[in-house]
């Protein structure tokens, strides 16, 4: 019986047991943490690929497309936009962060909600919403 790998898309004998791979793809596509990573962002990938090893396999069948594009594809569909400005919020978790801090009026929403929440006492999502509607960002259409 053949394997899939998912990195060449060749069907193989058997797939490697570690990495998942073919035995031909298996050193080019080891995860090996570094000295610099000290392992953690290593086994965080580690951990990703693999929750997200079956979302990967059918992006690549369905778009015909090879591991890498497809692990794009997957990691784009799970951006975090930020809420006030709308822009991409990069290494965000979705469900715990909402607000960037690239722009003064997010940072300032965002400074505003943690006041809320933490010092006064109001609920998170209450907090959010008045922090999100005094600081948003106006479209031009809506001052004409």
């Amino acid at each position: 019986m053949s394997e899939f790998c998912p990195d060449c898309g060749d069907f193989v004998a058997s797939l490697n047991d570690i990495t998942g791979f073919c035995e031909n793809c298996t050193p080019s596509t080891a995860v090996v943490p570094s000295k610099k990573e000290g392992g953690t962002t290593a086994v965080n990938r580690s951990k990703w690929l693999n929750t997200n090893a079956d979302k990967i396999e059918a992006t690549m069948q369905n778009y015909n497309i090879n591991a890498s594009a497809a692990i794009k594809v997957i990691a784009a569909q799970s951006a975090v936009v930020c809420i006030c400005c709308g822009e991409f919020i990069p290494h965000a978790t979705a469900g715990r962060h909402f607000l960037c801090n690239k722009n003064p009026q997010c940072k300032r929403a965002r400074r505003y909600y943690k006041y809320l929440h933490y010092e006064k006492g109001v609920e998170p999502e209450q907090a959010l919403v008045t922090a999100i509607n005094k600081f948003k960002k106006k479209d031009k259409t809506e001052h004409d």
